[in-house]
């Protein structure tokens, strides 16, 4: 609203300027004045400097731009009243002299007029009475006088000139859900400040066909579509945005919850607009459920306490929470407060937190003898070795006790495959070897005796086995028979 007061004022002060003005004005905006010998496109091309800033650049600097402008074009407006008051004054005393030769001249034409037209009348009376009247003779009536205009006599004013912007939609409108464009609630604001500006519902319903974004089907229907009001225009656009009824906006306020990266203010926000729509929605005439502005207040109070996710914020509003007459921005104030005071406290326990540090450990190393590094698996000696022109360098020498450990570890894979290639036979070849071996001792065997065989393996005598036998192996000769 500031902004549009300053461009109004901006071009009142424009129109009242003469062309060498707007162009010191021109110059002050960095506008190109070349070539430019009239004042209307000189005006126009400030006004248009003028839109540019307030649509590309921030708040701040666009008014700091158009008060710059503003400032600059009143001061040359009082250089050019006080240039017109004294030219008025040196004129006014050349036509005030013409204007008291021309009052003389026409008193004498007057009185020069008056008098003849007397004798005139004088000589028609004298005439008329001496002979008998056939029809009445008029009364003798004084002539008018005319009075001349004197320097206090009203001076009509020109009209004022105002120079009305044309209604123009700020954004583009595209589908729900994108960032960058316009939302229903927004596009609706604008229309409706629209109309409190006294602009016609054709211009409006224009301004937002071209605000619809090209390639889209909603702007080819309403290109087409002959005779469209701005009613007709908001139905349509409802059901391009697909705006909930008055129930899923109830449903939705009832269920509102703060997300997990949102912060309490921007959750207040939400809320704040759903209760909002729900209002509006309510308020139609062909909503299919009407809320009260009270149990809407409730419910919106009710869905603040239990969507909030710190319970310290939750305990410090509550008593704002219960109240159902506590308006939107005593809710921002003391919600702004309690979310500031509760990122102070965490920010405090986590000074008081030690991170945990992690230190560095250095590990002597030792050199390995090369009868060592041999044995475990064929690693590189510590020198360098140059292979055709290439240098290959050795990895830092182990200790005692990791090539230990690599020794321990290459024979334990030896076994481990060891035992992998006996468990991969058959039980079958088990067996067979099994029943392949002779029974009984090695002279029994010779004698064909080994099934009744009772002689000890270690001693060779009879009566027990070699699993309780007391005496030692009997000593055998080279061929391992018994002596």
């Amino acid at each position: 609203m500031e902004l549009e007061s300053l461009q109004d004022q901006l071009a009142e002060s424009l129109v009242q300027l003469h062309w060498e003005q707007l162009q010191e004005v021109c110059f002050q905006a960095k506008i190109s004045t070349e070539r430019q010998t009239k004042k209307h496109t000189l005006i126009r091309l400030l006004i248009e400097a003028a839109e540019k800033a307030v649509e590309d650049e921030e708040e701040q600097v666009a008014s700091a731009f158009l008060i710059r402008l503003i400032k600059t074009a009143k001061e040359l407006m009082q250089i050019n009243e006080q240039s017109q008051l004294s030219d008025d004054i040196t004129s006014n005393v050349g036509a005030l002299a013409s204007l008291q030769q021309q009052y003389a001249a026409l008193q004498l034409s007057f009185q020069a007029s008056t008098m003849k037209m007397e004798g005139d009348i004088m000589r028609l009376t004298n005439k008329m009475t001496s002979q008998e009247p056939s029809n009445p003779v008029l009364p003798l009536t004084t002539p008018f006088s005319v009075t001349p205009p004197t320097a206090s006599s009203s001076v009509t004013k020109p009209s004022e000139v105002t120079i009305r912007r044309e209604f123009k939609i700020s954004g583009q409108i595209g589908e729900r859900g994108q960032k960058d464009k316009l939302s229903h609630s927004n596009l609706t604001h604008q229309i409706d400040m629209g109309l409190r500006k006294k602009h016609s519902e054709e211009e409006i319903v224009e301004a937002v066909v071209r605000a619809v974004s090209p390639g889209l089907i909603l702007r080819d229907m309403l290109e087409i579509k002959a005779n469209l009001t701005l009613s007709q225009l908001r139905t349509i656009l409802k059901g391009h945005y697909k705006e909930d009824s008055s129930t899923d906006l109830y449903h939705r306020l009832l269920n509102v919850t703060q997300e997990s990266n949102e912060s309490p203010q921007n959750f207040l926000f939400r809320a704040i607009e759903l209760k909002e729509r729900l209002l509006v929605k309510s308020r139609e005439l062909g909503s299919d459920e009407h809320y009260s502005p009270e149990l809407i207040q409730k419910k919106f109070l009710r869905a603040l306490g239990t969507g909030l996710i710190s319970d310290n914020i939750k305990y410090q509003l509550k008593a704002y929470l219960d109240d159902p007459a506590v308006t939107d921005e005593v809710l921002i104030v003391k919600i702004n407060e309690a979310a500031i005071l509760e990122w102070e406290r965490q920010q405090k326990f986590k000074k008081n937190c030690k991170e945990p540090r992690v230190r560095e450990i250095h590990a002597e190393t030792q050199s390995v003898p090369e009868a060592t590094v041999g044995a475990v698996g064929g690693q590189e000696r510590a020198s360098s070795t140059f292979t055709k022109g290439k240098v290959n360098r050795t990895p830092p020498a182990m200790t005692h006790t990791e090539s230990e450990l690599l020794v321990v570890i290459k024979q334990l894979r030896g076994e481990v495959e060891e035992i992998k290639k006996v468990m991969s036979e058959s039980p079958r070849s088990f067996a067979q070897q099994r029943t392949s071996r002779k029974r009984g001792c090695r002279n029994c065997q010779e004698n064909n005796k080994g099934d009744n065989c009772d002689h000890c393996f270690k001693c060779g005598l009879s009566g027990h086995l070699s699993r309780g036998c007391r005496s030692g192996r009997r000593p055998t000769d080279k061929q391992g028979q018994s002596l």
